[in-house]
């Protein structure tokens, strides 16, 4: 297949837990990430029915997925989980999937919403927000490192 045009690609992001998957969309043209969902887990697996309605909705070129970089305990322990993910995610649909540090994006997407909230927004702040504007926040940096790069299909 032909080099996809790096303007009109399109990619899906995943700030995964083990509770909660947040989710956001983003194109290479404007280099900007918008949170769309929040997927809860299904006795502790994500949500695969839900993750296939968005990549059908969405047909993202590439799967980006936020993995800590810290090395305690519990971040390893989540890593694996979210290598084990990322690797379901390639299997399940054929697309390429990217891994870039997410330390600190949930504390980055808290401090947004709050500013926003200050800024006038109605709504009180939720885990679910947090979870996708974290998702965003992963997206743009990953479009940021990458702004060169081209997806083969």
């Amino acid at each position: 297949m032909p080099f996809a045009n790096q303007s009109t690609q399109t990619y899906l992001a995943f700030d995964y837990g083990e509770r909660r998957i947040g989710v956001a969309v983003g194109q290479a043209v404007t280099g900007t990430a918008t949170p769309i969902v929040t997927i809860r887990a299904k006795h502790t697996a994500p949500d695969w029915d839900a993750i296939k309605s968005l990549i059908h909705e969405w047909e993202p070129d590439a799967l980006i997925v936020g993995l800590p970089t810290i090395t305690d305990h519990s971040s390893q322990r989540l890593a694996r989980k979210i290598t084990a993910f990322c690797q379901a995610l390639q299997t399940r649909f054929a697309r390429p999937v990217h891994t870039i540090d997410e330390s600190f994006t949930s504390t980055e997407a808290y401090h947004r919403l709050r500013t926003q909230r200050r800024l006038g927004r109605k709504r009180v702040l939720t885990k679910e927000d947090i979870d996708r504007w974290a998702a965003a926040i992963i997206l743009e940096s990953w479009m940021a490192t990458h702004k060169h790069d081209t997806v083969v299909s």
